[in-house]
Order: C-alpha cells, then sequence, then structure tokens
C-alpha cells in the first residue's frame, strides 16, 4: 500500500482512503496488456487499475463459466484464460510501517509458507520465523495434538498447527455469504489435505453468531474457545519469540469478550495460555446495534449525551446535520436500553472521530471511515485533547470526554485536517498514559500492540515512538497479519498450549 497524490488516476479509484494498493505486473498476461497495440496512451499503458474478480463478500470466480455467470452485471467484457486455477488466491497485502513492510493480508506469495516452532516442548513453544516448507520433518510428541484454528468471521484466513510447523492458509475474506462459507469449508479441506494431517484439535472463537465457530462445532473433534483479542496477543507473542506475560494495546473493531459484550478496545496482560483484562476504553452504546456501525454518528450522539449528564447540549445540535431531528429518538432508545448494546470498541471511536472530523458517508466496509481519517490528518499538527480516566474496579480512558472536547473543536472552526491530526494525537497519549498507569502490573516493561486498528500508520508509528521514549519495549507486527487475518494463527498456538496445560479462564472448554 502506498499513499495516493497526483492526478494521473481518476479520483474515483479508492475514494476517501489515502492510500492505494500497488502491484508491478507478476503474471505474463499482465505484460501483455501493459504492451497490447490497442491499449494505451501513445506507445503503451502506463497503469492498469485491477481488481479480484468477485462480488462483494464473494470468493473470487475460479472458473471462467463462473465468471460468466456471476460478473455479468458487472463487467462489460470478459478476458478468459484456458489456465484452471487449481486454488482462488487473493493478492497480498503489505504497507510500511515503522520502515518494515508490514503485512495485512497473507495470500499470494506467502502462504503456504509456515512458521517453524523452535523448543521441542510443547509447553514452551517459540518462533524462529518462516520455514519455506511444510517437510514433515519435525520430532512431534505423542501427546501432541494437531490443532486447526478456524479464525474469525472478518478477514478469515485459518491456519494448522501440526508439531514444529505452523502454516497459514490462504485469505479467504469475510464469511457473510453463503459462498465465502463454502469456500472457507473447502479452504480447510485444501490445507489439511495439502499438509497430509488431521487435526484432533480445533481452536475457535466463542463469538456465538460466528460461522467459523459454528463450522467447528460441526467437527467430531475437541475444542477449545480463545477469546478474540487473547488470538490477537498470542499471534504477537508468537511472532517475537517470546512466552510472555506481557502488557497488550489490543485495538479493533469487534470482538467477543469474556463478558459477553463487544470489546475492542482492551489492555490486556496475557500469555500463551490466558489473559486478564486490566483497562480498557470506557464504554459506550451503539444505538441500534448494526446501524451505529453502517452510520457512525448514532455513536456521536451518545458519547456526547454519556458526557452531558444524558443530554445533547442545544449548541451541538448543528454538529448532526440533516440526523438532528432523529437525536431525541436514538437518545430515548439509549435510555431504555432498546437494541443498544455496550461496546468499548475503539474501531467505532474512530468512525465516531470521523464523523466529527466531516465524514458523512455511510459506512459501506470495515474500517472506511477511519481510513478517511488517517487520510487527512494534517501531518504537522502537534495539539491534542486533555485526557481523563475513571477507576471503577477497572481502568477507563474516558473516550466521551475527549470526544466531546473534539466536538467543541469543530464548533469553534477547526479544520478537518487538524481535527483528524488532533484526536490521533489524543489516542496515542491515550494509550501511552494508560499504560504508564499499568506499570504495576507490567514488571517486563514490554508492550505489544496488536488489532486491526494499528492497521492505522500513523497511529502505530506515533503510538510505538512515544512508548519508546518513554522507555517501554515496543511488539509490533510484521510478518503476521495485525488485523483478523492473524486470529486463526493465535488461535492455534493458544488452543495447543491451554489443552496441554489447562487454564482457569478456560474452564468452560467444549469436548464434543
Amino acid at each position: 500500500m502506498l499513499r495516493a497524490y497526483g492526478e494521473k488516476l481518476a479520483p474515483s479509484i479508492a475514494p476517501f482512503v489515502g492510500t492505494l494498493g500497488v502491484m508491478l505486473p507478476y503474471s505474463p498476461i499482465h505484460h501483455l496488456l501493459f504492451k497490447h497495440p490497442h491499449f494505451g496512451i501513445g506507445d503503451s499503458l502506463s497503469t492498469l487499475v485491477m481488481t479480484s474478480g468477485n462480488r462483494s463478500e464473494e470468493p473470487i470466480a475460479a472458473e471462467n463459466d463462473e465468471a460468466l455467470e456471476r460478473l455479468s452485471c458487472i463487467a462489460d467484457a470478459f478476458l478468459t484464460h484456458n489456465r484452471q486455477i487449481v486454488l482462488r488466491a487473493d493478492d497480498s497485502i503489505v504497507r510500511v510501517i515503522r520502515g518494515q513492510a508490514t503485512v495485512f493480508r497473507r495470500s499470494r506469495g506467502y502462504v503456504p509458507m509456515s512458521f517453524r516452532l523452535v523448543n521441542d516442548s510443547d509447553t514452551d513453544l517459540k518462533t524462529s520465523g518462516r520455514s519455506d516448507s511444510a517437510d514433515g520433518s519435525q520430532h512431534k510428541p505423542e501427546n501432541s495434538p494437531t490443532v486447526l484454528g478456524v479464525g474469525a468471521d472478518l478477514k478469515n484466513a485459518p491456519a494448522i498447527l501440526d508439531g514444529q510447523l505452523l502454516t497459514p492458509g490462504p485469505h479467504v475474506g469475510d464469511l457473510e455469504s453463503p459462498e465465502a462459507q463454502d469456500y472457507f469449508a473447502r479452504s480447510i479441506n485444501t490445507l489439511t489435505e495439502y499438509l497430509e494431517v488431521t487435526p484432533s484439535l480445533i481452536a475457535f472463537d466463542p463469538h456465538p453468531g460466528y460461522f467459523s465457530s459454528s463450522l467447528a462445532q460441526q467437527y467430531d473433534k475437541k475444542l477449545i474457545p480463545v477469546y478474540h483479542h487473547h488470538a490477537h496477543a498470542v499471534s504477537l507473542l508468537l511472532e517475537h519469540a517470546i512466552d510472555g506475560p506481557i502488557l497488550f494495546v489490543v485495538f479493533d473493531g469487534t470482538g467477543y469478550g469474556d463478558d459477553g459484550t463487544i470489546w475492542g478496545g482492551e489492555f490486556l496482560l496475557a500469555d500463551r495460555i490466558g489473559f486478564q483484562r486490566v483497562a480498557r476504553l470506557r464504554p459506550f452504546s451503539l444505538i441500534g446495534a448494526e446501524a451505529a456501525i453502517r452510520e457512525p454518528i448514532r455513536i456521536v450522539a451518545n458519547l456526547i449525551a454519556i458526557f452531558n449528564g444524558g443530554t445533547i447540549p442545544e449548541r451541538m445540535i448543528p454538529l448532526f446535520g440533516a440526523a438532528a431531528s432523529k437525536t431525541k429518538l436514538w437518545l430515548e432508545a439509549w435510555k431504555k436500553d432498546i437494541n443498544s448494546p455496550l461496546t468499548s470498541s475503539a474501531g467505532r471511536f474512530f468512525d465516531a472521530a470521523a464523523v466529527l472530523a466531516g465524514f458523512t458517508r455511510h459506512v459501506t466496509f470495515e474500517g472506511q471511515a477511519a481510513m478517511w481519517l488517517e487520510s487527512i490528518a494534517d501531518d504537522f499538527e502537534n495539539k491534542s485533547y486533555v485526557l481523563n480516566f475513571h477507576n471503577n474496579n477497572i481502568l477507563e480512558p474516558d473516550v466521551a470526554s475527549l470526544l466531546t472536547a473534539m466536538a467543541e473543536d469543530a464548533l469553534n472552526g477547526t479544520s478537518p485536517e487538524k481535527l483528524a491530526a488532533r484526536f490521533h494525537n489524543s489516542i496515542a497519549n491515550l494509550i501511552v498514559e494508560t499504560v504508564q498507569k499499568l506499570s504495576h502490573c507490567n514488571p517486563t516493561g514490554i508492550v505489544g500492540l496488536t488489532g486491526g486498528c494499528f492497521q492505522n500508520k500513523r497511529l502505530a508509528e506515533d503510538t510505538a515512538d512515544k512508548l519508546e521514549k518513554a522507555g517501554y519495549k515496543v511488539l509490533c507486527h510484521q510478518n503476521i497479519p495485525v488485523n483478523d487475518g492473524g486470529i486463526a494463527i493465535g488461535q492455534a498456538v493458544a488452543g495447543k498450549e491451554i489443552w496441554l496445560r489447562g487454564n482457569r479462564l478456560y474452564d468452560d472448554a467444549v469436548e464434543n
């Protein structure tokens, strides 16, 4: 991914994002197209705009007839090929963060390469990086289970841990459609056949609505639940070859917590077996549940009302524009707890901030508003908002006060670019101050940054730099996706450790 600028490409290409996925031609057909005499301005094409051959939420079409049937209402023409596609493979996505190529999606070119685990004690697994082949030569103790991690329902990619080799499968994507669900099941079969293994243990996300979890329970295997944010943390431990426990900042959009609520702004003390939640973003409500994800202005209404004793001050009503007339109904639903689940989600908090900075569209894909907010942030703005904290059995940075301060800034005419920058600066400060307040439970001085919010280059780099200046050692992702594409990897490692050693946090592990 590279930063988008200039006027050589049409503005309709990846609008409101600020980055473009760029690749060099990697197949013969690409080179032929660039040199085709009927294309291009002058002698040849300079750029091709490409996307995967599928509808949203569906897997890539692999057969010519399938493409003609599924995509005829989208494409005006088809260039078919006589080479069979044996396995669908999306393009991998990599972004440079802190000077390092950081993988967001492990697919073409990255799978099925494996992570080799050293130290043959099954109770002390460490990783030395990737192995180019799963050659089956590793020693495998007799009591060592082969573990399948089925991942989450967004950005899904399964993974298998067999002996010392952990092999991620290809990117499957979101499991919303029947086509994607069918492809997911077939991807698991393909991966197990390729590795010539039969999993005896399945690690899954205990979210009750996940298709991946329901599929796991259809197998006649031992089942181990691994909570979403713990899986994120374990994937980072694996990548850096340490066991923990260390302090993690796990910021993402949605993850099912062990209290049955929606997590996403967590500070966890975690090792490969278990975790303790030591701080969180102060919870707020998603008024209308899924509707609040599509219309984050509902979250703005809730956060401002939380700070102002349940109401929205009259002077702030102009912030809601055409939705101003709906705010009373939203707050009434919130106060009566009608379809308004609590969350500590950092992703949803970013969405709300984007609205205050001027994002007026409905959110149509995960991270859209936050990506826009990152793209417009002023690189030279250093100001931030004052932070407040609560401590009622657990430390809670007050997101309602932070967003209300941003709302006041917006009312005073601050530009969207400065609003976006000040918000980013404030979140980095919030993380550092929270980590400092938790120093008593983090004697190692190591802090791991994981979860989809840290795909945000500005947030990741600013947070890591400030933590290092404060004296902490910071762990970031590089080869394992920071987003949900790394969940199955963390599940597989944690699931095996939990099964071998047990843990009181996982006493509810189930077995078919």
